[in-house]
């Protein structure tokens, strides 16, 4: 493996892109696990223009891994974050 994840330890944050040919891209996240987290990294993801394909969450209760594969939302009439109600 290679990129920050390699040097992640069970205190640090760790985001790992690893862009592929087929125009989706996989992201890898670890982090404290806390309430909420799947809708601020999913908001987030919105806000960028890209959509949530595929993903995958895992938890020990302190700790948090998430898989998402995501490509570009190519939906014009989409504006960001949507689907996303303000103050969710």
């Amino acid at each position: 493996m290679n990129g920050m994840l390699d040097y992640a330890t069970e205190d640090d944050d760790a985001v790992r892109v690893n862009p592929s040919s087929t125009g989706k891209t996989e992201l890898v996240v670890s982090c404290p696990d806390k309430s909420g987290l799947g809708l601020r990294l999913a908001r987030i993801i919105f806000d960028f223009g890209l959509l949530i394909d595929r993903g995958d969450f895992s938890t020990d209760g302190k700790w948090c891994y998430v898989v998402l594969r995501v490509q570009p939302d190519t939906d014009t009439n989409r504006g960001s974050s949507a689907g996303v109600s303000p103050g969710t």
